[in-house]
């Protein structure tokens, strides 16, 4: 469903005879309470955020913008230098730069990378009326807890491997001060986004027992034995969503006392697995059509 509002109704596989449905879940769509409802009619929904400094920064390492400025015939220019006159250079860039980089969530929620205070204050206000929850990348294992509990999902429903993650921590790309007050300043839309998701969530997580913190610790444990069953083998680790139509040596691992995880060796997994621990989000999409 990105970029555009209306994508929703043209990116999903449709089921035969089927038009509407009961959940909608995408890694990257435009939000778009019209579209989306003529799809799922009824049901929760529910976003998550990055702290606005931190996604800038990943986002302008991890898709090169500042190559890509040069390769649109800009001039070769440092992370500061951008900063200091933004409006110079997002012309140089692909478009798709300035939807990730600038004001991305106002623009992932239907506007454009410059709303206006009427338009950041519709989206805030959207927030508060249609969606039931927004997780924070931050306490993404607190988040998930909550969803779990909101969906009244199982357990191992929750039970994930990090992928695309830097880890080195030499080359984290933290902010300055100067850089953090600037992109602030520029997307000022996702900050004051940030800020009410934020609210939320501690708001929500003000009212949780102390089971809660017992089952995000059993999460936290559950995640260690999936890195360690999966980091370094040449294997795909799968849940149990494979159709039951996989082949070849399967192991099954019982991550404190879940259902199985699957290991099945990278050749030999059938075409209808879908690999929802060390996918990525397209191949399982494209191998569970």
């Amino acid at each position: 469903g990105w970029p555009t509002r209306e994508g929703a109704l043209k990116s999903y596989i449709p089921i035969p005879g089927v038009h509407t449905y009961d959940f909608f879940g995408s890694g990257h769509a435009t939000w778009s309470k019209e579209y989306i409802r003529k799809l799922v009619p009824t049901g929760r929904q529910v976003t998550v955020l990055r702290e606005p400094v931190a996604q800038f920064m990943s986002s302008w390492h991890h898709w090169h913008t500042d190559e890509h400025i040069v390769s649109m015939g800009g001039p070769k220019i440092t992370l500061d230098q951008f900063l200091a006159q933004p409006d110079k250079y997002w012309k140089y860039a692909k478009w798709s730069d300035e939807a990730l980089l600038h004001n991305s969530y106002a623009y992932d929620f239907g506007i454009s990378s410059k709303p206006t205070p009427a338009q950041v204050t519709g989206i805030l206000q959207a927030l508060r009326d249609d969606f039931d929850l927004i997780l924070l990348t931050e306490h993404l294992d607190e988040s998930l807890v909550l969803l779990r509990r909101l969906l009244c999902w199982e357990f191992e429903d929750i039970v994930y491997f990090s992928l695309k993650v830097n880890g080195d921590k030499k080359d984290s790309h933290t902010a300055t001060p100067n850089q953090r007050r600037k992109i602030m300043d520029m997307n000022y839309a996702d900050v004051a986004l940030y800020e009410y998701a934020n609210t939320s969530f501690w708001d929500k997580m003000s009212t949780v027992g102390p089971d809660f913190y017992d089952e995000v610790q059993r999460l936290k444990d559950a995640k260690d034995d999936v890195r360690n069953q999966c980091k370094g083998r040449s294997v795909w680790c799968l849940r149990c969503l494979h159709f039951g139509r996989c082949t070849g040596p399967v192991v099954s691992f019982y991550p404190h006392g879940t259902r199985p995880l699957l290991f099945v060796h990278r050749h030999t997994w059938h075409a209808s697995a879908c690999m929802l621990n060390l996918g990525a989000s397209m191949t399982c999409l494209n191998t569970c059509a």
